[in-house]
């Protein structure tokens, strides 16, 4: 079914009720309607959001809750193709809560990315990460393949933008491994070609931007051949291999002449530029550059004042330093708000070459009259020849008595700087040493006082189990026999408080004792005692961890003090924050351990709460293994506790 015989079927089938009420949408047909919507969204985002209405429209109407899911979905993603992003949450987010209801698995994975994707191009990469690890999760279990491969694409972009490239590639080339339609292999090759430019692997790049137009080639996509061009130009530039930059820049600029795509004809032709100005062929430069300005004013592309700037340079090697001011001044009138002052003094420095030559020509006039003059004098000072050698002599041999003297002088002054500098840097390694002494020795003390810590709490568990529950054991017991022989209510009472007073004391005993921290799983511990306070208090629970192999392989201390954290966290929630829902994420990365507990619960003023015992012993504990603590709560909305703790 061709593209305008569906949209021409979906809208007689919404405008059309009684053809509605007699017959249903063949899913085939339902089908071809969202490949069109897939191909056409990018290209046409307002035309699939206006047929998205009408497609909501008509589930609601049929009470067709799979219209309703996919109306939804599309009509988020082509808003957030040409409106702001953040538009499209709620329609994702109801998208999502129907994909779940019908238990639609690649639905709910196509939401979950888009609703990642919003979040990225908003700028919030934390929530951006876990939609598309939570789709990523969905994924891999119903081995969705093209869902699998873009989602550790679009990982691989979170990552890349944080400067992570090795990590980016990793996700790049685990999106290229999992064999995906040729079409998507173009953009993962080029992504991870400009991942390995930041990584300065030159010759990887190259290799991976000539396998990108390899297969454009085969697919016909002249668009990914000359991006691929486009790649290994900048590449070359960035190595300062002008010539192979050129060779690929105008095998770049061909295809773009061809498809009549202004901005790539602009920059390609602003980049040839660049190159013969490094190769010292001005006049070239100028040429390209011209031509990219000439087109830029056409089109009215926004940066072509940079384009001013480039030509002001390659004047400037002409030593024509007339028309470098003129396009400076254009540069300038077009830059709103110059940031570089560099700039600023480039330009500076260009009226001063223009003034200065100005100036020449004034000397060279005014030296030409003075030979005029010398010509008629030169009669008279041939009588004063000798006195002016003699003269000449005198002031060479005082010259190059001044020289030698400041030859001297800086020498002395270089060595002087030198032992300073030598003072300085021995001074500089004491200082850093003596810090590190200072850390040791801190570490030292934390380390000692966490094992003294638990030392005591471990004598105190010891206490309290065999000194002060032995004693409640014997008095239950001996109470018993009394009540065996009075028979009074009283005393039953009496024995129940007596085995509440001992449950008690047991479970502080257990509690401050790390035996059971350092002999069991530490994820699988901490997962038993949130199922164990989930059924407590009647809250649902949800645990996310990653990696659980290396998390159970944490120091002692840590775990110690981890665990003794989420429970202190479980007792203030299920005290005072009345939640009904908490999530526990515990992952792990190169660098860092992070613990994110959120509640749903009445929240608190940060500012104005007054920090009781909970919350300081939180905080010490924090503190004590060189973590760090951050708080967020509105009133009404739940709390966030997020805690960083350093792997050194």
């Amino acid at each position: 079914m061709n593209r305008r015989l569906v949209f021409l079927f979906f809208l007689v089938c919404v405008a059309g009720h009684g053809y509605c009420q007699r017959q249903s949408i063949k899913s085939a047909d339902f089908d071809s309607l969202i490949s069109v919507y897939e191909q056409t969204v990018a290209a046409d985002p307002q035309l699939v959001s206006k047929l998205c209405t009408q497609m909501i429209a008509f589930g609601d109407q049929e009470r067709d809750v799979k219209f309703q899911a996919y109306g939804n979905y599309w009509y988020g993603k082509s808003i957030r193709f040409y409106d702001v992003p953040k538009k499209a949450l709620p329609y994702l987010e109801k998208c999502v809560t129907l994909f779940e209801s019908l238990n639609d698995q690649r639905g709910l994975c196509l939401g979950l990315k888009e609703l990642g994707v919003v979040h990225y191009l908003s700028g919030d990469h934390t929530h951006a990460m876990k939609f598309y690890s939570d789709a990523l999760v969905l994924a891999n279990k119903f081995n969705l393949q093209i869902e699998k491969s873009a989602l550790n694409n679009n990982i691989g972009n979170l990552y890349d933008e944080q400067g992570h490239s090795e990590k980016a590639i990793s996700y790049y080339e685990e999106a290229l491994r999992l064999n995906p339609e040729k079409r998507y292999k173009v953009p993962f090759l080029q992504n991870i070609a400009k991942a390995k430019v930041d990584l300065k692997q030159y010759d990887a790049a190259i290799a991976r931007y000539r396998e990108s137009i390899a297969v454009s080639t085969e697919l016909k996509d002249s668009q990914g051949v000359s991006a691929g061009y486009d790649g290994m130009a900048l590449v070359y530039f960035s190595q300062g291999k002008y010539a192979e930059s050129l060779e690929n820049s105008f095998a770049a600029l061909k295809i773009h002449k061809a498809s009549s795509w202004m901005t790539g004809q602009i920059e390609t032709l602003n980049r040839i530029g660049l190159c013969y100005l490094n190769l010292s062929q001005a006049s070239h430069a100028i040429d390209n550059f011209q031509h990219a300005l000439r087109l830029a004013q056409k089109n009215q592309y926004a940066n072509q004042h940079l384009i001013n700037a480039n030509l002001a340079f390659a004047f400037e090697q002409l030593n024509d330093y007339r028309r470098a001011y003129n396009h400076f001044v254009a540069f300038k009138t077009r830059e709103d708000s110059l940031e570089a002052i560099g700039k600023a003094e480039a330009m500076e420095e260009l009226l001063a070459k223009y003034e200065a030559d100005k100036q020449a020509q004034k000397i060279v006039l005014l030296q030409r009259e003075k030979e005029l003059q010398d010509l008629k004098l030169h009669k008279q000072e041939s009588a004063l020849e000798k006195s002016r050698l003699t003269r000449d002599l005198i002031l060479l041999a005082a010259l190059l008595i001044i020289v030698l003297f400041v030859v001297l002088l800086i020498l002395y002054r270089q060595r002087m700087r030198n032992r300073i500098q030598a003072g300085e840097r021995t001074e500089a390694l004491n200082r850093q040493r003596t810090l590190e002494l200072i850390r040791e020795h801190e570490m030292k003390t934390i380390i000692a006082n966490i094992e003294g810590r638990d030392k005591e709490r471990l004598r105190i568990s010891q206490e309290l189990h065999d000194g002060v529950a032995g004693s409640l054991a014997g008095i239950k017991l001996q109470i018993r026999k009394v009540s065996d022989t009075l028979q009074t209510p009283d005393l039953e009472k009496i024995i129940r408080n007596v085995d509440s007073v001992y449950d008690e004391v047991r479970m502080i005993s257990h509690n401050l004792s790390p035996y059971k921290v350092l002999n069991t799983a530490f994820i699988d511990l901490i997962k038993s005692h949130l199922k164990q306070v989930s059924e407590d208090a009647n809250l649902e629970m949800d645990f996310i961890t990653h990696p659980e192999e290396k998390l159970n392989k944490l120091p002692d201390q840590i775990k110690i003090e981890v665990f003794r954290i989420i429970q202190e966290l479980m007792v203030n929630i299920v005290r005072h924050a009345r939640a009904k829902s908490v999530e526990v994420q515990f992952t792990m990365n190169d660098e860092s351990i992070n613990l994110i507990v959120e509640d749903s619960g009445k929240g608190f003023d940060v500012e104005k709460v007054n920090y009781g015992v909970g919350l300081n012993s939180i905080r010490r504990r924090v503190t004590d293994i060189q973590g760090t603590l951050h708080i967020e709560s509105v009133p009404g909305r739940g709390t966030i506790v997020n805690i960083d703790i350093p792997l050194e």
